[in-house]
């Protein structure tokens, strides 16, 4: 099937303090509009994260409530800890983000604080609980 739609995380930053908000309601236009799949690109490293995001992609009531399918990726290092962010996965991201140079909205390879940012995101990690991984069909 053809006409799915990508939503990014990025494609809000101007919108300030209220860019989750904006991301948040584009996810649930694009649910009332039914497109065959949804990709939403935000970082789900929290708890919080997730709830937000499965929560803009319920069906309204009037619509029957009938959610679309939810799959959740993780992208983890296979030599990392299982189900963690580790060194060798925040060693691959760093490069990633150094390779793509300026082609990235708001982290670069030349970020003055992209060590702390990468090691932030993997100390705050929150692992996925069983009621979690219920709610998606997926990961």
């Amino acid at each position: 099937a053809t006409g799915g739609v990508w939503v990014n995380q990025d494609e809000f930053a101007a919108a300030g303090r209220a860019a989750k908000w904006k991301l948040l309601e584009a996810i649930r236009g694009h649910v009332a509009a039914r497109p065959p799949c949804i990709a939403v690109d935000k970082i789900n490293t929290l708890r919080m994260h997730r709830k937000e995001i499965l929560e803009a992609l319920q069906a309204p009531a009037s619509d029957g409530g009938a959610a679309p399918a939810r799959v959740l990726l993780r992208l983890l290092h296979p030599a990392d800890p299982v189900g963690r962010p580790g060194p060798r996965g925040m060693a691959l991201c760093r490069s990633r983000i150094a390779a793509r140079g300026g082609g990235h909205r708001t982290l670069t390879g030349g970020h003055p604080q992209l060590d702390a940012i990468l090691a932030r995101t993997a100390a705050d990690f929150e692992a996925l609980l069983p009621a979690e991984l219920e709610a998606f069909d997926a990961v």
